[in-house]
């Protein structure tokens, strides 16, 4: 790998090594499915694999595991301002394309056409934005699992579950 993708990959801030007295570090079975053999598990405390959607969000995790920590703070406040750039980055863009649009008005009095627009123009276009500026500071899977969430309870049941995998929908319930 090289240097700048292996840059890519680590993560900003390294969770806290050691444990807390009251907090013992968690330990998993790694199970290694590639191998022509057969898969071959490695010893560990757990008796299963985690899932490998809960994988992605193991950093986020590790690093507000210590609530109050130096560690903690940065994570949260880094969260803060992935979500104030996103909106008003898109709030930046949705105004221009509802004046392209030729729609003008308010959603407190502007006319149904604008409010509806606006809503429809606003929701896929914040998700974007979300992914895009979560992605420059490196919490792309926390917000992605966000979004899944959010998305999951706009979309009825029905289509949801015709669009979505499996392994997503387990993770929603149990979320």
């Amino acid at each position: 790998m090289s240097q700048a993708t292996r840059q890519e990959a680590e993560p900003l801030l390294q969770p806290q090594q050691g444990h807390d007295v009251n907090h013992a570090a968690p330990t998993a079975t790694i199970v290694n499915i590639h191998d022509q053999d057969g898969p071959r598990v490695t010893p560990g405390t757990a008796t299963h694999a985690p899932k490998p959607r809960d994988e992605r969000l193991q950093h986020h995790r590790a690093m507000v595991r210590y609530r109050f920590s130096a560690n903690w703070w940065i994570e949260w406040i880094i969260i803060f301002i992935v979500f104030s750039v996103t909106g008003s980055s898109t709030m930046l863009v949705v105004k221009p394309l509802m004046k392209a649009l030729g729609l003008t008005g308010s959603l407190g009095q502007g006319p149904w056409s604008f409010r509806i627009a606006y809503v429809v123009l606003t929701l896929p276009l914040y998700s974007c934005m979300l992914l895009l500026i979560s992605s420059i500071v490196c919490r792309r899977p926390y917000f992605e699992n966000l979004l899944i969430r959010m998305w999951s309870r706009l979309i009825p049941s029905c289509i949801w579950n015709k669009c979505v995998p499996e392994d997503a929908r387990t993770e929603q319930d149990q979320a």
